[in-house]
């Protein structure tokens, strides 16, 4: 009787979503923890040259700041712009992430966008903060793993919850396995690059694959917001 009332009340839990904001909050706290320390160290980099292949995204190459100082921008007043619309678009992107997974907390597309979406707003800082403390690397690469991973079932879930056509859920339970292995550096870059290119095919073609196949309705809205999400991307 005891096992059974457990079982009830798990299933309970997992009903009203409760699980899935938890672990979103534990997610979110420890994303938090990594990007807020690095905040001033991204701040810093954005104002220097990157030369080598691992560049922080917004980081400027010789050439790109050869550009903006032909455009009238000192480096010091990029990194003052970057960093201020880093900033705003993360605020944006979490609070995004709360809507969704408190308001929809037992669907599918919306868990996996709350994820996706605290990732992409941490995740720039977090690899800034591990410049700073590489014992922190390893941590940080959960979030780009998280992001990865996540960002396919959330485009294939949309509106209705379901994978249509029912193959997607294969090509996501082939994609984490694989996310995994590029971000922990498990194969090499050109693989990790292959990896990134088939997520953005995928996305895409889920995409466009709902919005023809459904018709004119409000569901049908909901997938053209979702391109836009994609070029956004």
């Amino acid at each position: 009787m005891a096992t059974h009332a457990r079982m009830r009340g798990s299933h309970a839990i997992l009903a009203t979503g409760r699980a899935a904001q938890a672990g979103w909050l534990l997610f979110v706290s420890l994303a938090l923890s990594l990007a807020l320390p690095g905040i001033v160290p991204y701040s810093r980099f954005l104002g220097t040259v990157c030369n080598s292949a691992d560049c922080l995204i917004g980081q400027l190459t010789p050439v790109e700041a050869q550009a903006a100082l032909a455009s009238g921008f000192s480096l010091p007043e990029y990194a003052d712009v970057a960093i201020i619309t880093y900033l705003f678009a993360g605020t944006l992107l979490i609070l995004t992430a709360v809507a969704l997974i408190w308001r929809k907390p037992t669907h599918g597309a919306a868990i996996c966008g709350a994820f996706a979406l605290a990732a992409l707003a941490t995740g720039t800082l977090a690899q800034a903060t591990t410049r700073v403390v590489p014992v922190l690397e390893l941590p940080a690469r959960l979030i780009q793993f998280v992001q990865l991973s996540a960002l396919l079932p959330f485009f294939c879930l949309i509106p209705a919850g379901r994978f249509h056509p029912g193959w997607f859920r294969w090509a996501v339970l082939v994609v984490v396995p694989a996310a995994a292995l590029s971000v922990f550096d498990v194969v090499g870059p050109a693989a990790s690059h292959a990896v990134g290119i088939v997520i953005g095919v995928l996305i895409v073609g889920s995409v466009i694959h709902r919005y023809r196949s459904l018709p004119a309705s409000p569901q049908q809205e909901q997938v053209a917001w979702a391109l836009a999400a994609v070029a956004l991307l």
